[in-house]
C-alpha cells in the first residue's frame, strides 16, 4: 500500500485535484488581459508555488505535521570548511516542506523548465543537500521546455539528485503560446498533479 492511501481517500484526491485546478483557473484566467510582462511573470511563478501550499495544506487537515515554508522566510545556514577556515551562506529554494519538525523536502516551482532552469535547480539541490542530506528535491512546473538530453546530461552531472519533475500541462511550451493568453490555454492534466500529490503524501510517516 503507498502511504498516500493513509492520507487521502480516492474522494479526497479528485476533490484536492478540483480545487488546484480552479486555483490554477482562476490565476491564469485573471493574466488573459494583462499586457505587463513584469506583472504576468511574477504572478505565474507565484501560482506555482501557491499550488504546493495547497496540498500541504490539504495534507495538514488531515491531520499531519506539515508545512510548507517560503525559503526566502525560511533560509538555511549552509556551512563548509577547508583546512583554514570555515564558511557560512544563507540557503534557500522556493518552498521548504517540513514534516514533524524536519526538512523533508524541498521544491522548486517554474512555469517552465528548461536547461539552464534545471542545472540551477540541482546546484541549488546540491548545495541544500550539504546541510540537509536526506532531503527530497523536486520541482513542480506548468510547462516542459527541456529537451531530454539536456536533462539526462544534467542528471549525469548532479549524480540525479533530483527526485521528481512534475510538469502538470501537456505538451512543450512554445514561447509563442503563451499559456497565459486565452488562444493557448492549456488544462492542468489530472494524472501529473495526483503524481506530484502523492509524492509529498509520502513524505508523511
Amino acid at each position: 500500500m503507498y502511504i498516500y492511501q493513509m492520507v487521502f481517500t480516492e474522494e479526497e484526491e479528485q476533490r484536492l485535484f478540483r480545487d488546484v485546478d480552479d486555483f490554477y483557473k482562476k490565476q491564469t484566467e485573471a493574466l488573459f488581459d494583462v499586457a505587463d510582462g513584469g506583472v504576468i511573470r511574477a504572478a505565474r511563478g507565484e501560482l506555482v508555488e501557491k499550488i504546493v501550499d495547497i496540498v500541504c495544506n490539504s495534507i495538514r487537515e488531515k491531520g499531519h505535521n506539515i508545512v510548507a515554508r517560503v525559503g526566502d522566510s525560511d533560509l538555511q545556514t549552509i556551512t563548509i570548511s577547508s583546512a583554514d577556515a570555515s564558511y557560512s551562506k544563507k540557503h534557500q529554494v522556493d518552498r521548504h516542506i517540513w514534516v514533524n519538525d524536519s526538512l523533508e523536502a524541498v521544491v522548486e516551482c517554474k512555469s517552465y523548465l528548461d536547461s539552464c532552469y534545471y542545472e540551477r535547480a540541482c546546484n541549488d539541490f546540491k548545495i541544500m543537500k550539504i546541510k540537509h542530506p536526506n532531503v527530497k528535491c523536486y520541482i513542480l512546473s506548468l510547462e516542459d521546455s527541456i529537451g531530454d538530453e539536456s536533462r539526462i546530461f544534467t542528471d549525469a552531472i548532479f549524480g540525479n539528485i533530483c527526485n521528481g519533475i512534475y510538469h502538470l500541462c501537456n505538451g512543450k511550451r512554445s514561447s509563442a503560446k503563451p499559456i497565459y493568453r486565452r488562444e493557448y490555454y492549456k488544462p492542468i492534466q489530472q494524472p501529473s498533479l495526483v503524481r506530484f500529490i502523492r509524492s509529498i503524501c509520502s513524505l508523511v510517516r
